[in-house]
């Protein structure tokens, strides 16, 4: 499998690989980002990342919710949390036991031409990794336990009776023709691109498109943490989006990016 190559190449450290690491858990405050007045009951576009966002936002009620990443090996890593909390009722699946994963996938019957792939990828990656290779795999924080969600009952519902849409792109450069939403959420994103006036540009330009009138745009800081936005940043939006901070003990969190319906003259 061609993506297992991309996977050896990741934890053998290949330089020259265009992805990085997966995320282990999110390493935001999602009850605080991740507003239920703003995303209940809406059609929401996600960074898929390490399935945190995706999961709480099924908890908080979202409508429906739609999947993107650079790094289209998140996908996986969704099917193994998603078999995880199904089968074992365990939020975080122990990634770092091959034998974890086998008595995992030893439940799964898969439902899906795309679920049997993933089933087929874990398969041949224990096969080829030892489980401590696995930590150079997964980027892993210190704030695993902070998105921990303790009732699974209603994200299992949701997985049980509802697909998984994902599609593989950077949001800060050209995308695919999409429908709109009413929320997009893309966690820290911006931050690794918030001085570079282009993919800024190219960022803003993306979300006009994809969000529907007076949708909103939920970002957060982790590398900016209780600063939030870069002035260019601040430039980029002000004239097609209006800001609100979101606060946690004083600090911004993150921002709240609404779209402003822009009234033309006749």
């Amino acid at each position: 499998m061609e993506e297992i190559e991309r996977t050896a190449n990741i934890i053998l450290g290949n330089k020259e690989s265009i992805f990085d690491r997966i995320y282990y858990h999110s390493n935001e405050d999602l009850d605080f980002i991740l507003s239920e007045n703003i995303v209940s009951s809406k059609n929401v576009l996600t960074v898929l990342a390490s399935g945190d966002q995706l999961f709480h936002l099924y908890q908080k009620n979202a409508l429906s919710v739609d999947t993107f990443d650079i790094n289209p090996l998140t996908k996986y890593y969704y099917y193994l949390r998603k078999w995880s909390i199904l089968y074992f009722n365990q939020y975080y699946p122990d990634v770092f036991s091959n034998e974890f994963i086998y008595k995992l996938l030893s439940r799964v019957l898969p439902d899906s031409e795309e679920e049997e792939y993933a089933y087929k990828y874990w398969f041949n990656y224990i096969q080829r990794f030892c489980g401590f290779m696995t930590r150079d795999l997964f980027q892993i924080g210190y704030t695993r336990d902070m998105n921990t969600i303790s009732d699974l009952s209603v994200v299992k519902e949701r997985l049980r009776n509802e697909p998984f849409h994902f599609t593989s792109f950077d949001i800060s450069k050209n995308i695919p023709s999409m429908k709109k939403y009413d929320c997009v959420v893309t966690s820290n994103i911006s931050e690794y691109f918030s001085n570079d006036r282009e993919r800024l540009e190219k960022f803003k330009n993306n979300i006009v498109k994809l969000l529907n009138d007076d949708g909103v745009l939920l970002c957060s800081y982790i590398m900016n943490f209780g600063y939030g936005r870069t002035f260019l940043e601040e430039m980029t939006f002000q004239d097609e989006f209006d800001c609100y901070h979101i606060m946690e003990d004083g600090r911004v969190i993150g921002d709240a990016y609404k779209k402003k319906v822009l009234t033309k003259n006749s």
